[in-house]
């Protein structure tokens, strides 16, 4: 039988969920469901849970990864600059294309949007402003 631990993934220790299943002729099957706490780490939880199994599939709920144009601009920028790519393409990865495309669903943004958002607002402001005044 295998072991499907679904991990809600969080900052805090008393935030992240956890949910595991026991995959049987394609149906899987909820068996335990919690919260990890202060003085009970998700690890260890996850660790518990899965050494009763032989195998396990393993699912994180977390923004794994930067959107391509985010990294490749960050390694160039420098401070007060323009960022060299639309927010779109700065915040949107891949996957948030093609899941948008494939179920119609718009998922969660990586990083803190807002705030990179009105950072880049801001950069381009500032950018436009110094085209404006002629001052650099």
């Amino acid at each position: 039988m295998t072991a499907v631990l679904g991990i809600d993934c969080a900052t805090q220790r008393a935030k992240v969920g956890l949910a595991l299943g026991e995959l049987r002729t394609g149906v899987v099957r909820i068996t335990k469901c919690r919260t990890a706490s202060r003085t009970e780490p998700p690890a260890q939880i996850a660790a518990d849970w899965l050494s009763a199994y032989d195998c396990a599939l393993v699912a994180l709920d977390a923004p794994l990864g930067w959107a391509r144009a985010l990294g490749a601009s960050l390694r160039r920028h420098r401070a007060g600059a323009p960022m060299n790519a639309k927010s779109d393409e700065l915040f949107r990865r891949a996957t948030d294309v093609n899941i948008r495309q494939r179920m119609g669903k718009r998922p969660l943004e990586v990083g803190v949007n807002l705030i990179s958002r009105t950072a880049v607002a801001a950069l381009e402001l500032l950018e436009a402003i110094r085209q404006l005044t002629g001052h650099t």
